[in-house]
């Protein structure tokens, strides 16, 4: 029996590869001075240069257990690997680069089973909820990404008016103030559990306790939207505009974030502080500064329509215009229609002109002198009449719901 396991030749014996079946040797090559060659598939060439091994042990393809032999070393094979190093180095570098971007980016402490540090990830927000702070920090991602429907998926309850809890409102509030620097940290299984948390709406950091509930094996937030009270705000006859949403309701629900009261109109608008921060869905959001008035644009157009008016008025023929301010009333004099003439006495009576305002009115205060000529009856004569002057205060009205504005004199 042979003592070598593999069937080749005893130990200290050369010249013969190990068997390739029962009861076959081959002889090796002539000139090989002790080391094998092959076998070889049908066909194949040799390799350019012997590979050694011990004396009673097959090849690699055999069942070599040792080290495999070393490949030649060649200049290409030394560049190949510095390139390689380079390209290593390099994604080391990116990596650590990303990484701290991503930690910048939101920061966030995990709980097992809870939130993540990650914020980055192909999976559903809701896939971080498996604890209380992992819910709470889902919520905080998806309103940091836009994501109302996420937003929603983690109350316990949807809110009754959903209207404003949209990715378009949400979007348009993370542009003026983005969800930043999340932080939950962990917290122990608890029922109820409360979850504290700090982030920031721009450039306001925010701390706040959630209420977080278990439903079934889920962890919900007791609430994701705050209320907002908008029946002091609106106006029947002025549209009510949130981040540029057209609002029908007396009141509203909304998310964290930022947003702006408008009324889609020139010369009307709610204010000059008319954004509101509501830091957390538990917040009462303070809209008393929220309050509808004519704008410096409004006093504007005001003026200018009662100026058009005014310059049409004194081109009537008519001793007593309609809706005009110079109207003959005296009883001294009756002018005959369609033969009288009006001209501006003084300055220009816009220079001095004051406007004020309530709600959408205003009323734009000028003074007035005009003087009157024409053909008239008084004292039993009739003839031409000149000198007739009217003086005082005129007041022009108008309404800036609209960016058309009528004037109307009183």
């Amino acid at each position: 029996m042979s003592e070598n396991p593999y069937g080749g030749p005893p130990p200290g014996r050369y010249g013969q590869a190990p068997q390739s079946g029962p009861g076959h040797q081959s002889e090796a090559p002539s000139g090989a001075g002790g080391y094998a060659f092959g076998p070889f598939a049908p066909g194949a060439e040799q390799s350019s240069g012997p590979y050694p091994f011990q004396a009673g042990q097959p090849p690699a393809d055999y069942g070599y257990r040792g080290e495999p032999p070393a490949e030649p070393k060649s200049p290409r094979g030394r560049r190949g690997l510095i390139i390689l190093g380079v390209a290593l180095l390099a994604l080391i570098l990116l990596g650590v680069g990303t990484a701290a971007v991503l930690i910048n980016v939101r920061q966030a402490r995990t709980s097992q089973g809870g939130a993540r540090n990650d914020p980055v990830s192909g999976d559903s927000p809701t896939m971080a909820a498996a604890g209380p702070s992992g819910a709470v920090f889902g919520y905080l991602t998806a309103l940091s990404s836009g994501d109302a429907g996420s937003a929603l998926s983690y109350g316990a309850t949807k809110p009754a008016e959903s209207s404003m809890l949209t990715d378009k409102v949400l979007a348009d509030a993370s542009k003026r103030a983005p969800l930043t620097s999340i932080d939950v940290p962990a917290v122990e299984d608890q029922t109820p559990a409360s979850v504290r948390a700090s982030y920031k709406i721009g450039e306001t950091p925010v701390s706040e306790t959630f209420t977080v509930i278990k439903q079934g094996e889920e962890w919900k937030l007791e609430r994701v939207a705050a209320d907002v009270e908008l029946g002091p705000v609106r106006s029947g006859s002025v549209p009510l505009l949130i981040n540029g949403t057209r609002v029908s309701k007396g009141a509203v629900s909304l998310f964290p974030g930022s947003y702006t009261f408008s009324t889609g109109l020139d010369y009307v608008d709610y204010g000059s502080k008319p954004t509101i921060l509501i830091k957390t869905p538990s917040a009462f959001p303070n809209t008393t500064e929220l309050a509808i008035r004519v704008n410096g644009k409004g006093k504007s157009a005001a003026i200018t329509a009662a100026r058009k008016s005014y310059a049409k008025c004194l081109m009537s023929d008519d001793p007593a215009p309609s809706k005009c301010p110079n109207r003959w009333t005296s009883n001294d004099a009756n002018w005959r229609k369609g033969t009288v003439d009006w001209e501006q006495r003084g300055s220009d009576p816009f220079k001095k002109a004051k406007v004020i305002t309530s709600g959408v009115q205003a009323q734009v205060h000028i003074p007035l002198r005009v003087e009157l000529s024409g053909t008239c009856t008084q004292g039993g004569r009739t003839g031409r009449c000149l000198g007739a002057t009217i003086t005082g205060t005129s007041i022009a009205m108008t309404s800036l719901n609209t960016n058309s504005p009528k004037i109307q004199w009183l």
